[in-house]
């Protein structure tokens, strides 16, 4: 297997926002410099962290543009992309590439998505289509559907799904994640959440 496209830290760097409540481009750009000068070596644009879910489609894209020209190569660029239609994903892989981000983050079909892993093999392999390498997304405790050690077996026969990234705070099913040998990222804020919660 070569080597991983996404090796090291991967950020998923927080959107800041004005007093009126859109995102501040200005305050992005001071916090990319900052952490490029630290040494990150990945960025994840318009995240969880980074508020995807309140983003209108146009802030989303405008944080993408910006975040991607501040960037500039200097690091690499995953794009979140997730979104209820398929069509709408598409939509936002095709602008994260046109960008040039290197890669996307995509949750499974939720709400009223397929659950089924057939479903959701065949929704990742539409998405395929976009033209960037794709990070499948696992947070079952928020969409409900679970990427599994077989499922991301066979969601890896996808030449473009390169990882999945867990979230799920669940330690034996990372495990289980991790023993296929496959890549998986591991998102530790639920670990330090867990810790202090302690």
């Amino acid at each position: 297997m070569s080597r991983f496209l996404f090796s090291g830290v991967n950020l998923a760097i927080t959107t800041p926002f004005d007093h009126q409540g859109k995102p501040d481009l200005d305050r992005l750009e001071t916090l990319l410099e900052q952490y490029l000068a630290a040494g990150v070596s990945s960025f994840v644009l318009s995240s969880g962290t980074g508020m995807h879910v309140y983003l209108t489609g146009q802030e989303s894209q405008s944080v993408i543009a910006r975040g991607a020209k501040v960037i500039n190569g200097r690091a690499k660029i995953i794009v979140q992309a997730s979104a209820l239609l398929t069509e709408d994903v598409l939509n936002r892989v095709r602008f994260a590439r046109d960008c040039g981000a290197d890669g996307v983050m995509v949750l499974p079909p939720f709400f009223e998505g397929p659950t089924d892993d057939e479903g959701i093999i065949d929704f990742y392999q539409e998405i395929a289509s976009g033209g960037l390498p794709i990070v499948g997304y696992n947070v079952p405790q928020a969409v409900g559907v679970a990427i599994t050690p077989d499922l991301l077996r066979k969601l890896c026969e996808i030449p473009e799904f390169i990882a999945v990234k867990d979230s799920s705070g669940d330690l034996a099913q990372q495990e289980a994640l991790i023993r296929t040998g496959l890549p998986v990222m591991i998102d530790i804020l639920p670990h330090l959440h867990a810790t202090r919660l302690r």
